[in-house]
């Protein structure tokens, strides 16, 4: 959806653009609550917040928000954008894809750390301990 926005996709390529993307938002919110439980069943509760923080993502500051955080608000504007509001000034296709960028570079930070920590088999319980504190000697 973004690129149809900064590309400036025909009406008709965008209205199928939109279609696959409200079945993609449909299909992602029918499985996040077992992705959040996943997560910090998997990788603990520093993991499950980065994933999804309801406290800090209310303080809506898009440089603190969480990934669902990110992926709500994102979601909000592009349906601004799809539905047009003709009394509220465009928003800046640069700007909303700036917006995807960083919630894209949250997503790589997340799933590179997901991918060490199995590849270091700290998943289940060995998530909830860092591997300095199970390192430590018997006194």
């Amino acid at each position: 959806m973004v690129y149809a926005i900064r590309d400036n996709t025909s009406p008709e390529g965008q209205a199928q653009v939109w279609t696959d993307y409200t079945a993609a938002v449909n299909a992602w919110n029918t499985k996040w609550n077992l992705y959040r439980a996943l997560v910090l069943e998997q990788f603990g509760p520093e993991m499950q917040q980065r994933f999804y923080d309801e406290k800090t993502d209310s303080e809506n500051n898009w440089e603190k928000l969480s990934i669902t955080g990110k992926l709500i608000t994102l979601d909000k504007i592009l349906t601004e954008y799809h539905i047009q509001d003709p009394e509220k000034p465009r928003r800046d296709p640069n700007q909303i894809l700036q917006l995807y960028s960083s919630l894209t570079q949250d997503c790589y930070k997340f799933y590179s750390e997901v991918i060490v920590r199995i590849q270091e088999g700290r998943v289940g319980r060995h998530a909830w301990v860092e591997p300095a504190e199970t390192a430590k000697p018997n006194r």
